[in-house]
């Protein structure tokens, strides 16, 4: 409670004293919250951003706390408030009240607080620690060690030990480029070894602009650039004049500096971020040094601290996972997809972190990424971010989608170069396996190759495009485009069996073209035509899959009797591994692998699998497991909609008693229309009337179970096949 009148209270901060991460903004009308029992401060910002700051109060747990304050010491609006109303203004989430306490705070919003209300003296804890590599347990030196919400950090040493001063309370930021980002609680003392897990090789995305070179013999000293012992050593001592190495890290000439950031190296073409004086500094060949305008214009703000560019005489290193220098992989680029990837399950650990492991298709391009995301109380968030593929030096195939047959088409390659070198390799071009292009060339930002087409008929049409350097530098591409015939196929036609002695008489119309006429003394060559139009069928959801299976078994049974040879068993043991990844813990299946399940299509699957099985093929099917889980479905609330849960229970087990759920659905629908008056029975019976489909499905379920059905119901729908058969 305020005793004393002043102007209205627009914002409340409530913030801990000697814990840096924790802060919380509300409007000025709010007066209760949960917190946690401990040391607090309260900052009270008022309408015309005049603040005053209560001395500490103690929160005790169990209940709620009244403070009452008689004196207090009011701050005229300074640059420090003018600031903060501007960022809770511009901030739409900061003011409003949650549940949780306050809103979520940036990074940036807690540096700028506590650069001006944190007191040093605070500092009172020494930290000490260590970085470990999660791959080898190697010591990984130059991480940043930062306490989330202070510019308060340090470095890991060569040993990877780091020492500081750090508040009682709080987090820890351990960040790197090669390695996932950690947070960990401030402790008393030492926090032993810290591993960190490392990135993959994901490239990070540039803007591209081109520039000229600045060979080692012509660099002058406004090319200069001072940087750390540690981190470029002997590997560019003398190969450079002007590179001196000092204990700050900074490109002379350049407009500004990003404090504790380290120049971007790239080596071969790829940014490097392991140990540079492992590089042998007889394998450096050039050294071009990038500052201001032109490193932003080429490198992105990444390269606020300028930008060396090594290349080595071998013109293919890089570093792995671990930080040891190793030589690129020179192979063929050819898996190329729209979809990056797809991650939908993921759960978050208890630092609300989530992690996985992905592995990109070869395009070099911008992927978008959109991340949804959902707690316990199915509160949602949205955001997204790209993810740009790189490649200094590369060989880039490009066509149209797919081909007419018919058609011309243009084909492009293209060799890009985003160094500021000029650039000599060997670009091959080739055409189902014929080469059109093979020759030396000099580029230094780009060249296209374009090449027409004539596309005379429907196979595939192959590309390579590649490009290949004396140092064992290589970069290519290898396509297919499909070819499809002209227009859309329709075919017209007649089907008839002929019984015995027939004449029959048919009219075509001349317009459509030539006529084909096919007579099979048997239905088998018919039904083998089919089968080939199942198992060519292009889409693979669980029920295609389920089917071209069965049509296999079948196909298998027919070739044997006709004693001619089956070719497909590639095909069996594809869409049994298939099925088998897609299905659900549950032992059930859906459209798709994450799809939600479909009795019918489970009750389709297994039928397959189960006649597999029978056939002799090794099935893994978990039958025990599958029982208990239909079982319990139908214990949960039986109806008519489980009809394919009880044909799938009777399909695993022949002993498995139906009868009981068949008349619990009986006398469940029976007590439910009881309670209808006569006009709701009648409206009911019109509204839901049974499909002949859902009419034969019964039938056949009460069948199954041994209970007596109505035969006379099947006169309405029956119908007889060319054959006499009825159905």
């Amino acid at each position: 409670a305020l005793t004393h009148h002043v102007p209205y209270i627009k914002n409340v901060i409530v913030y801990k004293p000697n814990q840096a991460n924790f802060l919380r903004i509300y409007k000025g009308e709010i007066n209760t919250d949960v917190l946690e029992s401990g040391r607090y401060k309260i900052l009270f910002l008022l309408k015309d951003n005049s603040y005053f700051i209560t001395d500490d109060i103690n929160v005790k747990p169990y209940g709620a706390n009244y403070y009452k304050w008689n004196n207090f010491k009011v701050v005229h609006p300074d640059d420090f408030s003018q600031k903060l109303d501007s960022i809770i203004k511009s901030t739409p989430k900061i003011g409003h009240y949650s549940g949780e306490g306050g809103a979520d705070l940036t990074e940036e919003i807690r540096l700028f607080f506590n650069t001006y209300i944190f007191d040093k003296n605070e500092l009172k804890n020494t930290l000490r620690g260590r970085i470990l590599s999660s791959v080898n347990n190697k010591p990984v030196a130059g991480i940043v060690v930062q306490v989330v919400g202070l510019d308060v950090k340090t470095i890991s040493d060569a040993k990877g030990y780091f020492s500081f001063k750090t508040p009682e309370k709080g987090a820890l930021k351990i960040s790197a480029r090669r390695y996932y980002d950690k947070v960990i609680d401030i402790v008393n003392g030492s926090a032993g070894d810290i591993l960190l897990d490392p990135i993959d090789n994901n490239l990070k995305g540039v803007e591209i602009v081109g520039y000229n070179a600045v060979r080692k013999q012509n660099m002058t000293a406004s090319a200069t650039m001072s940087i750390t012992s540690n981190e470029l050593n002997y590997a560019l001592q003398g190969k450079s004049s002007g590179l001196l190495l000092q204990e700050v890290v900074m490109v002379r000439g350049s407009s500004s500096v990003i404090s504790n950031q380290k120049p971007l190296i790239i080596v071969d073409g790829l940014p490097f971020d392991g140990d540079i004086s492992s590089l042998d500094k007889d394998l450096v060949k050039d050294i071009t040094i990038l500052k201001d305008a032109s490193a932003t214009a080429i490198y992105g703000a990444r390269a606020a601290n300028g930008v060396i560019i090594v290349k080595s005489k071998k013109g293919n290193l890089t570093t792995n996972l671990a930080g040891e220098v190793v030589s690129q992989q020179q192979t063929m680029r050819t898996n190329f997809n729209d979809e990056g990837f797809w991650q939908p399950k993921l759960i978050t650990d208890e630092n609300g972190v989530a992690k996985f492991t992905v592995k990109f298709p070869d395009d070099i391009t911008k992927w978008k990424t959109r991340v949804m995301a959902m707690n316990g109380n199915k509160q949602t968030g949205y955001t997204e971010a790209s993810i740009k593929s790189f490649k200094s030096l590369s060989a880039n195939f490009v066509s149209p989608l797919f081909a007419i047959v018919g058609d011309s088409i243009n084909v492009l390659g293209k060799l890009m170069n985003y160094t500021p070198l000029e650039e000599t390799g060997i670009r091959k071009f080739l055409y189902n396996g014929k080469e059109l292009r093979n020759s030396t060339v000099k580029f230094k930002n780009s060249l296209i190759d374009t090449l027409g087409i004539f596309v005379n008929s429907t196979d595939s049409l192959n590309f390579e495009y590649t490009l290949a350097q004396q140092n064992g530098y290589f970069d290519g591409e290898r396509r297919k485009i499909p070819v499809f015939e002209a227009g859309v196929k329709e075919t017209k036609g007649y089907f008839s069996a002929l019984l015995k002695d027939t004449i029959i008489n048919y009219a075509f119309d001349k317009n459509l073209g030539k006529i084909t006429l096919r007579a099979e003394a048997s239905v088998f060559p018919t039904l083998l035509d089919e089968m080939t139009k199942l198992r060519n069928y292009e889409y693979l959801c669980n029920e295609q899959l389920a089917s071209k299976l069965k049509s296999l078994l079948l196909e298998k049974r027919v070739r044997k009797y006709l004693d001619q040879k089956f070719t497909h068993e590639k095909d069996i043991t594809f869409i049994l591994r298939k099925l088998q990844q897609n299905r659900k813990p549950q032992g059930t299946w859906g459209w798709w692998q994450n799809s939600e399940e479909q009795m019918w299509i489970s009750l389709h699957v297994v039928e397959a699998l189960l006649q597999a099985e029978k056939d002799g093929y090794i099935v893994d099917l978990n039958k025990a497991l599958l029982q208990r889980y239909l079982v319990g479905k139908l214990t949960d609330d039986p109806t008519y909609n489980d009809i394919q849960v009880i044909k799938l229970l009777h399909l695993l087990d022949g002993k498995n008693y139906i009868k009981d759920w068949v008349l619990a659905f009986e006398e469940k629908e029976k007590k439910r229309d009881a309670g209808l008056s006569p006009t709701l029975l009648a409206a009911k019976q019109r509204e839901t009337k049974a499909s002949t489909f859902e009419v034969l499905e019964m039938m056949e379920l009460k069948q199954m179970a041994g209970l007596k059905i109505d035969l006379s119901v099947l006169t309405k729908f029956k119908k007889q096949t060319m054959f006499g058969s009825i159905y």
